[in-house]
């Protein structure tokens, strides 16, 4: 009877305690006493009345420690000589690895990671004093967290988060060859674990080449497997003008009736050329059509350059009755062969030119010829230099005196502009 009662005393002492916990060994170890009878199938004493008995993982129960759930069967000796069967659940705590802490293994820059601890527990207390469930990071590291079930008996988890590393570390853009064309391109050298993925805007691809681009600003894209996006600003610059006229030299004037060449000065080579039908033109595929303009006119221009761009330009001529001389706008001269020298171009009207001066903007004389000449005089031609060397690009004072069939003179004066 002493022993019944003391076997009781030890059970109801068991079912309130709660060792702490043990580090497993490989194996349970053996039933080593001579009253354990392991082998019983559970199932067979469904009927019989058993003691349900909580033990942390590697807890102790009657001088043994268990590792696992398992069912207990003892045969203990009575006063009166019979043997007393005792039927034991005994319920292991933490008894297998399903418990985790879930949450990404990667962290994306500049983004958070939600951890989570796997299943309900009676309580969770993260190493930086969070009593939640889960906690939310912003940096790598290993996150420790200890998880109370509801007997009392704690577990260790832990989950380590590492940065992405990835990165963007150049780029290149490439502009269109032709102005509004689609032919600019993106290229891209990052950094991270791959495969990695990169997108425009069109789609994520597995190339870091993006062709068929038209000028403008793109937001390029990286992302690797994890999920981890970088993106960064970049620009396609513009193509490079295209034009058949200096921009500063788009108009001009002349005298009723008066041949005229037009300043045609085109920063490629043309392939081809075409004019529109307009008054007054010699030719429509020529590079430089002279005019005998009757009435003002736009005279367009349509050419193509090596690289196939199509170039429209318009120049505009107003006819003047009165007026007796065209002055260029502006000339260029870099000894392309187009426009590199400034001259006036006088109409029928005109029998001589004297008195010719060009100053800068401070006054300073750069070009003087103050005999009159005849109009096509070529010492009426002025090559661009100032007192043996090139002079400065930037605006001119131009003025003259005409000399006309009739035997009046009249005087022309204005600005031109001098382009390097």
């Amino acid at each position: 009877m002493y022993r019944a009662l003391l076997r009781s005393s030890l059970l109801i002492s068991m079912l309130y305690s709660h060792p702490s916990m043990a580090s497993p060994p490989i194996t349970p170890p053996d039933c080593t006493s001579g009253d354990c009878l392991d082998a019983v199938d559970p199932d067979t004493v469904e009927t019989v009345e058993r003691t349900l008995v909580h033990l942390c993982y590697g807890g102790e129960f009657n001088g043994r420690t268990y590792f696992a759930d398992t069912f207990l069967t003892e045969r203990v000796a009575t006063d009166t000589g019979e043997d007393l069967i005792q039927h034991f659940d005994i319920r292991v705590a933490f008894s297998s690895d399903d418990s985790y802490v879930d949450g990404p293994v990667t962290l994306c820059q500049g983004e958070d990671a939600l951890l989570l601890v796997s299943g309900d527990f009676a309580g969770y207390y993260w190493e930086n004093g969070t009593t939640d469930r889960g906690l939310t990071v912003d940096r790598p590291g290993t996150y420790r967290v200890t998880v109370t079930e509801p007997g009392g008996c704690r577990k260790e988890l832990s989950h380590t988060l590492t940065p992405s590393n990835l990165s963007i570390v150049a780029t290149d853009a490439v502009r269109p060859l032709c102005p509004g064309g689609r032919s600019g391109g993106l290229s891209v050298l990052a950094r991270g674990a791959g495969p990695l993925l990169f997108d425009v805007g069109s789609g994520y691809q597995q190339l870091g080449h993006f062709d068929s681009l038209a000028s403008g600003t793109y937001t390029l894209r990286v992302q690797n497997p994890e999920g981890c996006t970088v993106q960064r600003e970049v620009e396609v610059p513009p193509a490079s003008p295209l034009y058949l006229f200096d921009p500063a030299s788009r108009d001009g004037q002349a005298s009723l009736d008066q041949p005229l060449p037009l300043p045609v000065n085109p920063n490629f080579t043309p392939r081809q050329i075409s004019w529109l039908a307009a008054p007054g033109l010699d030719c429509e595929d020529c590079l430089v059509p002279t005019v005998t303009a009757t009435r003002d006119a736009d005279y367009i221009a349509e050419a193509v350059t090596p690289a196939g761009c199509v170039v429209r330009d318009t120049f505009s001529l107003a006819v003047a009755k009165d007026y007796p001389v065209f002055v260029p706008g502006a000339f260029s001269p870099n000894g392309d062969g187009h426009n590199d020298q400034w001259q006036l171009f006088p109409g029928s009207r005109v029998e001589a030119i004297g008195d010719l001066h060009i100053t800068d903007r401070e006054g300073r004389i750069c070009f003087r010829q103050t005999r009159a000449l005849e109009p096509d005089h070529q010492r009426l031609v002025w090559d661009g230099r100032y007192d043996g060397r090139l002079a400065e690009a930037g605006p001119y004072r131009y003025a003259a005196t005409l000399h006309l069939e009739d035997g009046t003179e009249t005087s022309v004066d204005g600005t031109i502009t001098l382009m390097r």
